[in-house]
């Protein structure tokens, strides 16, 4: 059974790892069709500058110039008869923009083609959803692999490509007509409908839209529902918990109540209010007023300072160490006892080796005591991802217990936001960071309000962070348990937001673009005295 479970268990983190490599290709022919296209643009930046100096000029023969045949007269002479030239100039000009990165896609796709289709060929690829098209045009793919034509007759077969999935951009590179719905497409560009489902199979594959049969983290996401049966014996429980209820009525009540009652605080607070302001029905925040700091806070700061004692790191740990044996749950992987010496002054040196990211070489420099081979050994055989986990753990009970930090925050909250790490570019989750311009990933951390990271995840770059906000509180099993989470802009979803309040998470990023948001009455028959144009008449549906 064991040696089934370890089987199967390696064979779906296989799959794993292959969709994984496929996303990162296709994530990479996308980006360096958009990096050629930015380096074609810089090129045509004197033919910018040329068309804006036409538009100057044309602008000021119209303005003076009173008679209309003195302006027409006056723009035919900047043209100088070359306007069939500059308006095919125009044309192609105005192909760089949109999703017109699409045409330097096909070179380095054509390189990665033939190891592609392999790849796909080790795949099960369905929909998780009711639309299948992504199926049929993987179906219609495989039909036609082996083809060597530009161009596909469509209606020679049953089996027919799907052009629903295909944006804007992607349709009119595919088939050559701009709109989709009034145009009969009898053919099609073979190499571009692949790169196009292709790049619509990674967002699928990215968002649990399509799943792979056999794997771990991208199988059936329909797999995580419980059945309708188990829903009706727990739904009691889970509303009593929640404080929510059942039936449709009462619980779209509820939230209209809260909704209602929100916004008659706000009214009557609007005009004690003097950092909010309502301009044509536009929110508009003042800046806070820099604190200024009290005049005796830097000699508190010293006088503090000059009482803690300087404090070595490797003491640090070793004091650690001393009060809670971390060491003791870090056994071998066989589960019997460590035969290793002084084995918890060699736990201390791989702790601060990859604890503080000096690695094993600077460690065996700094401590002289062990060297470079046996602290690594430790940690490649004896640390795992359970072991750690149940360690941090450990770690923030007891740090929970001291007094101190309770003045620093009560406990119920966390902050999350992501930092910047570097990476080898032959990496699954290696990708480039367009803020930093460089390779890497970022390490999203979950800190609570009494200054302790309460979890952490490492995610790839580009991805929005707010799907991995929740993982931070559903598997923290720490004492600590927070219900309030703070972010940045990368922290705001409409699903999250919907997703979090039945769970019982209030969650409170900054908001991006808060200006043109939609805000909404709990009844069409609320009427506000200050805030009132705030809301839109936009209708809604509670049900």
């Amino acid at each position: 059974t064991l040696a089934i479970i370890l089987i199967y268990m390696k064979t779906a983190a296989a799959v794993d790892d292959l969709v994984q490599i496929f996303i990162t290709w296709i994530r990479k022919i996308e980006g360096q069709a958009k990096c050629k296209l930015e380096e074609y643009r810089l090129l045509q930046a004197n033919k910018t500058d040329g068309f804006v100096l036409l538009l100057y000029n044309t602008l000021l023969a119209l303005k003076n110039n009173d008679a209309e045949h003195d302006k027409i007269k006056a723009i035919e002479e900047h043209l100088g008869g070359k306007a069939d030239d500059i308006l095919e100039q125009c044309e192609e000009y105005l192909g760089l923009t949109g999703e017109n990165h699409i045409a330097w896609m096909k070179k380095p796709y054509q390189n990665k083609r033939h190891v592609i289709l392999q790849l796909l060929d080790n795949l099960i690829i369905l929909s998780s959803s009711a639309d299948k098209s992504i199926e049929k045009a993987l179906k219609f793919i495989q039909h036609y692999r082996h083809s060597h034509k530009e161009w596909i007759e469509l209606g020679q077969d049953d089996i027919q490509p799907d052009l629903s999935l295909l944006s804007g951009g992607w349709f009119k590179t595919v088939t050559g007509f701009k709109n989709g719905k009034e145009v009969i497409v009898k053919k099609i560009n073979r190499q571009y409908y692949e790169i196009a489902v292709f790049t619509v199979l990674m967002g699928d594959l990215s968002c649990s839209d399509a799943y792979v049969e056999g794997a771990f983290s991208y199988d059936d996401p329909n797999k995580q529902l419980i059945t309708r049966e188990q829903f009706e014996e727990e739904v009691d429980g889970y509303c009593d918990l929640t404080k929510l209820s059942k039936e449709p009525a009462r619980f779209v009540g509820s939230l209209q109540a809260r909704l209602r009652s929100t916004a008659q605080k706000v009214d009557e607070n609007y005009h004690s209010n003097p950092h909010l302001i309502i301009d044509q029905g536009l929110p508009i925040l003042k800046k806070l007023p820099t604190k200024k700091e009290h005049p005796e806070l830097e000699k508190i700061r010293k006088l503090i300072m000059d009482t803690m004692p300087i404090i070595n790191i490797v003491d640090v740990i070793v004091d650690v160490e001393k009060w809670l044996s971390l060491s003791m749950n870090f056994k071998p992987l066989s589960g019997y006892e460590t035969k290793i010496r002084e084995y918890p002054s060699r736990f201390v040196a791989t702790s601060l080796s990859y604890g503080c990211n000096l690695g094993p070489t600077q460690t065996e420099r700094s401590l002289l005591k062990f060297t470079r081979k046996q602290i690594a050994w430790l940690f490649n055989h004896h640390i795992t991802e359970q072991k750690l986990i149940k360690v941090l753990r450990l770690l923030i009970n007891r740090y929970n217990l001291f007094g101190l930090p309770r003045h620093w925050g009560a406990g119920d909250s966390v902050s999350v936001d992501g930092t910047f790490w570097d990476m080898y570019k032959q990496n699954l989750l290696a990708a480039h960071h367009i803020r930093y311009g460089r390779y890497g990933g970022v390490g999203y951390y979950h800190v609570s309000d009494t200054y302790i990271a309460l979890f952490s995840n490492f995610i790839s770059c580009g991805v929005h962070e707010s799907v991995y906000l929740l993982d931070g509180i559903v598997e923290n099993d720490s004492d600590m348990q927070p219900k309030k989470v703070h972010g940045d802009s990368w922290a705001q979803s409409e699903v999250l937001f919907g997703f979090a309040s039945l769970l019982g998470i209030l969650i409170m990023p900054r908001i991006k673009h808060f200006k043109h948001l939609n805000y909404y009455t709990a009844s069409s028959k609320d009427h506000y005295e200050n805030i009132n144009e705030l809301f839109t008449e936009k209708p809604k549906e509670w049900f």
